[in-house]
C-alpha cells in the first residue's frame, strides 16, 4: 500500500516505514544474545540493553512515573533513524555531518534535562540515560552509514 506525499511526488511504502521502525530496536537488543557478532562496536548495545534492564527493573521498584520521560529520548532516535534512512538516502558526507551533530546535542539535552528533573531515582535515571545514549548512538551510527551509503 502506497500514498503520494503532499510535499513531494514520491511514493510512501508502509511496508518500508514499518521495517524502519522494527529494524533498529532489533538490531540493538539482538547484542544481548550475540555480544561480540559484530566485534567492538557491539559492546555499546549491550552495555545499554544491560541498562535499559537494570533502569527498568529499578522503575518498577520505586514507582516513579517520572522515569517515563525517558521513551522521548527512544522515540527521538526512532524517528532520527526513520527520516535520515528513508528520506535522506545517498546524502553526501558533508551534508550528513550535520545531522549527527543536531541530533546529538538534543538527545544530551534532553536526557540532561529529564536526569536534572527525576529526583530520588537518580540510580534508575542514570541507567536509562546510558540506554538512551547508546540507543541514540547506534541509531546514528547505522542511519548515517545507509544515508550516506558506506556499506554496513
Amino acid at each position: 500500500m502506497t500514498i503520494l506525499l503532499a510535499s513531494s511526488p514520491q511514493t510512501f511504502d508502509w511496508v518500508s516505514l514499518i521495517w524502519l521502525i522494527c529494524s533498529l530496536p532489533f538490531q540493538f537488543f539482538s547484542s544481548l544474545l550475540y555480544p561480540f557478532a559484530a566485534g567492538i562496536f557491539t559492546l555499546v548495545p549491550f552495555i545499554g540493553t544491560v541498562c535499559f534492564i537494570a533502569g527498568v527493573a529499578m522503575s518498577i521498584v520505586q514507582r516513579k512515573r517520572a522515569l517515563l520521560f525517558f521513551l522521548f529520548p527512544s522515540m527521538l532516535s526512532e524517528c532520527y533513524y526513520a527520516v535520515l534512512l528513508g528520506r535522506f538516502q545517498g546524502t553526501s558526507s558533508e551534508t550528513a555531518f550535520w545531522f549527527p551533530v543536531i541530533f546529538f546535542s538534543v538527545q544530551i539535552a534532553l536526557i540532561g534535562y529529564i536526569v536534572y528533573k527525576v529526583k530520588g531515582a537518580r540510580t534508575a535515571a542514570l541507567a536509562l540515560a546510558v540506554f538512551s545514549l547508546s540507543y541514540a548512538f547506534c541509531a546514528d551510527f547505522i542511519s548515517t552509514m545507509g544515508a550516506t551509503n558506506s556499506g554496513f
